[in-house]
């Protein structure tokens, strides 16, 4: 898989070329910076993914984008921002013009020197990659990473029923999201017009300080109230839960309330926050009075908690291949056969409102 990586920071081109080395089957093929010279290349070369940066002089990474759009270019995007609250407006604009994922950007006072840069981004960079390169294979010339045209697998037999969704009661939900995950959850919200009578408790794959810009756009999209899960707090119904980045989000109970529980690292599944830990003690508490989603994303994250949810009873819907962007969480999730429903993102959205609407 050929990479070309565009950035108008020598140091951070060089920090992110160091990062790639020696991954299996990734190639730096090239490097732009800024957008103009980046479409220049790409006209001319295979590039299977580019890692873009948002702002760079001549062309920016939404001109860039626009222009791979207009161009009818065909290669993935993976995109760095400055980690500020206010770049997540560029970074959904970014994301609607077919940006596969985002990452913040190290920030050299924060990390101290070139080799900590380094080291931070592959720590986030080199699984996106990777997993990009599992999805595109040996192709020459990657297929879009939105356009995902191969069906769902069969139903797997499993040791676990299926549970009937329309007949379910849950006493809470829990989901989860990556790659994709910030535009799938927009169209999920849109659908969401008044408070849920049961707590919905999510999981988005994402860097600090995006998930806070994140709740509040996602409680614009529908008025209901959205905010970072904080450490203590009571789960209560009529609200929703994000877990903040750089923090696993538990479950526990204390007496006969439920909290919330934050935790520090370590990564799990390559993450923080990770979905498994909000999954499993998610399962512990509501048993089998507890519904799952585990929509596009890279990576296993949400396999484990969703067989801990099959065997305390409870149901998990997964997003189908066709409407994910990536197909590795949900797919995950089939192998195991820990799911009870299979669909699209539309079908999965009226499913969710239905569970947490309902009287």
């Amino acid at each position: 898989m050929r990479v070309l990586i565009v950035d108008d920071s020598v140091t951070f081109r060089s920090a992110i070329k160091a990062a790639l080395l020696d991954l299996p089957g990734i190639e730096v093929g090239g490097v732009a910076a800024n957008g103009k010279i980046a479409i220049a290349k790409l006209k001319n070369e295979v590039f299977d993914v580019v890692i873009l940066d948002l702002e760079m002089p001549e062309l920016d990474g939404i001109g860039t984008l626009t222009a791979i759009r207009d161009e009818g270019l065909t290669v993935t995007t993976l995109l760095f921002a400055a980690p500020t609250e206010a770049a997540y407006a560029k970074i959904r604009q970014a994301l609607s013009l077919g940006a596969a994922d985002f990452l913040a950007k190290p920030v050299t006072t924060e990390v101290g020197n070139i080799e900590a840069a380094v080291a931070k981004i592959r720590a986030e960079l080199a699984p996106r990659v990777l997993a990009l390169g599992a999805r595109l294979g040996s192709s020459p010339k990657a297929t879009p990473l939105p356009v995902s045209p191969a069906p769902s697998p069969p139903a797997r037999v499993t040791s676990w029923p299926k549970i009937d969704l329309t007949a379910l009661r849950p006493q809470a939900v829990v989901l989860a999201s990556s790659t994709g995950g910030p535009m799938a959850l927009e169209r999920v919200f849109l659908q969401l017009k008044q408070p849920p009578r049961r707590p919905l408790l999510i999981c988005q794959h994402m860097p600090s300080p995006f998930t806070k810009s994140l709740a509040k756009h996602l409680q614009e999209l529908s008025g209901i109230p959205v905010a970072e899960g904080e450490n203590g707090e009571e789960v209560r119904a009529g609200r929703v839960y994000l877990a903040p980045a750089d923090w696993h989000m538990r479950l526990v109970k204390v007496g006969g309330t439920v909290r919330i529980e934050l935790r520090e690292g370590p990564r799990i599944n390559y993450v923080i926050p990770a979905a498994d830990p909000l999954f499993e003690t998610a399962a512990d508490v509501y048993g089998a009075s507890l519904a799952a989603f585990v929509l596009t994303g890279m990576g296993e994250d949400g396999k484990l908690g969703a067989i801990r949810i099959k065997e305390k009873g409870g149901a998990v819907v997964v997003q189908d291949r066709a409407s994910s962007i990536v197909w590795g969480m949900p797919g995950a999730v089939v192998e195991a056969g820990a799911y009870d429903k299979i669909a699209p993102l539309d079908e999965c959205a009226a499913t969710l409102k239905h569970l947490i609407e309902q009287v």
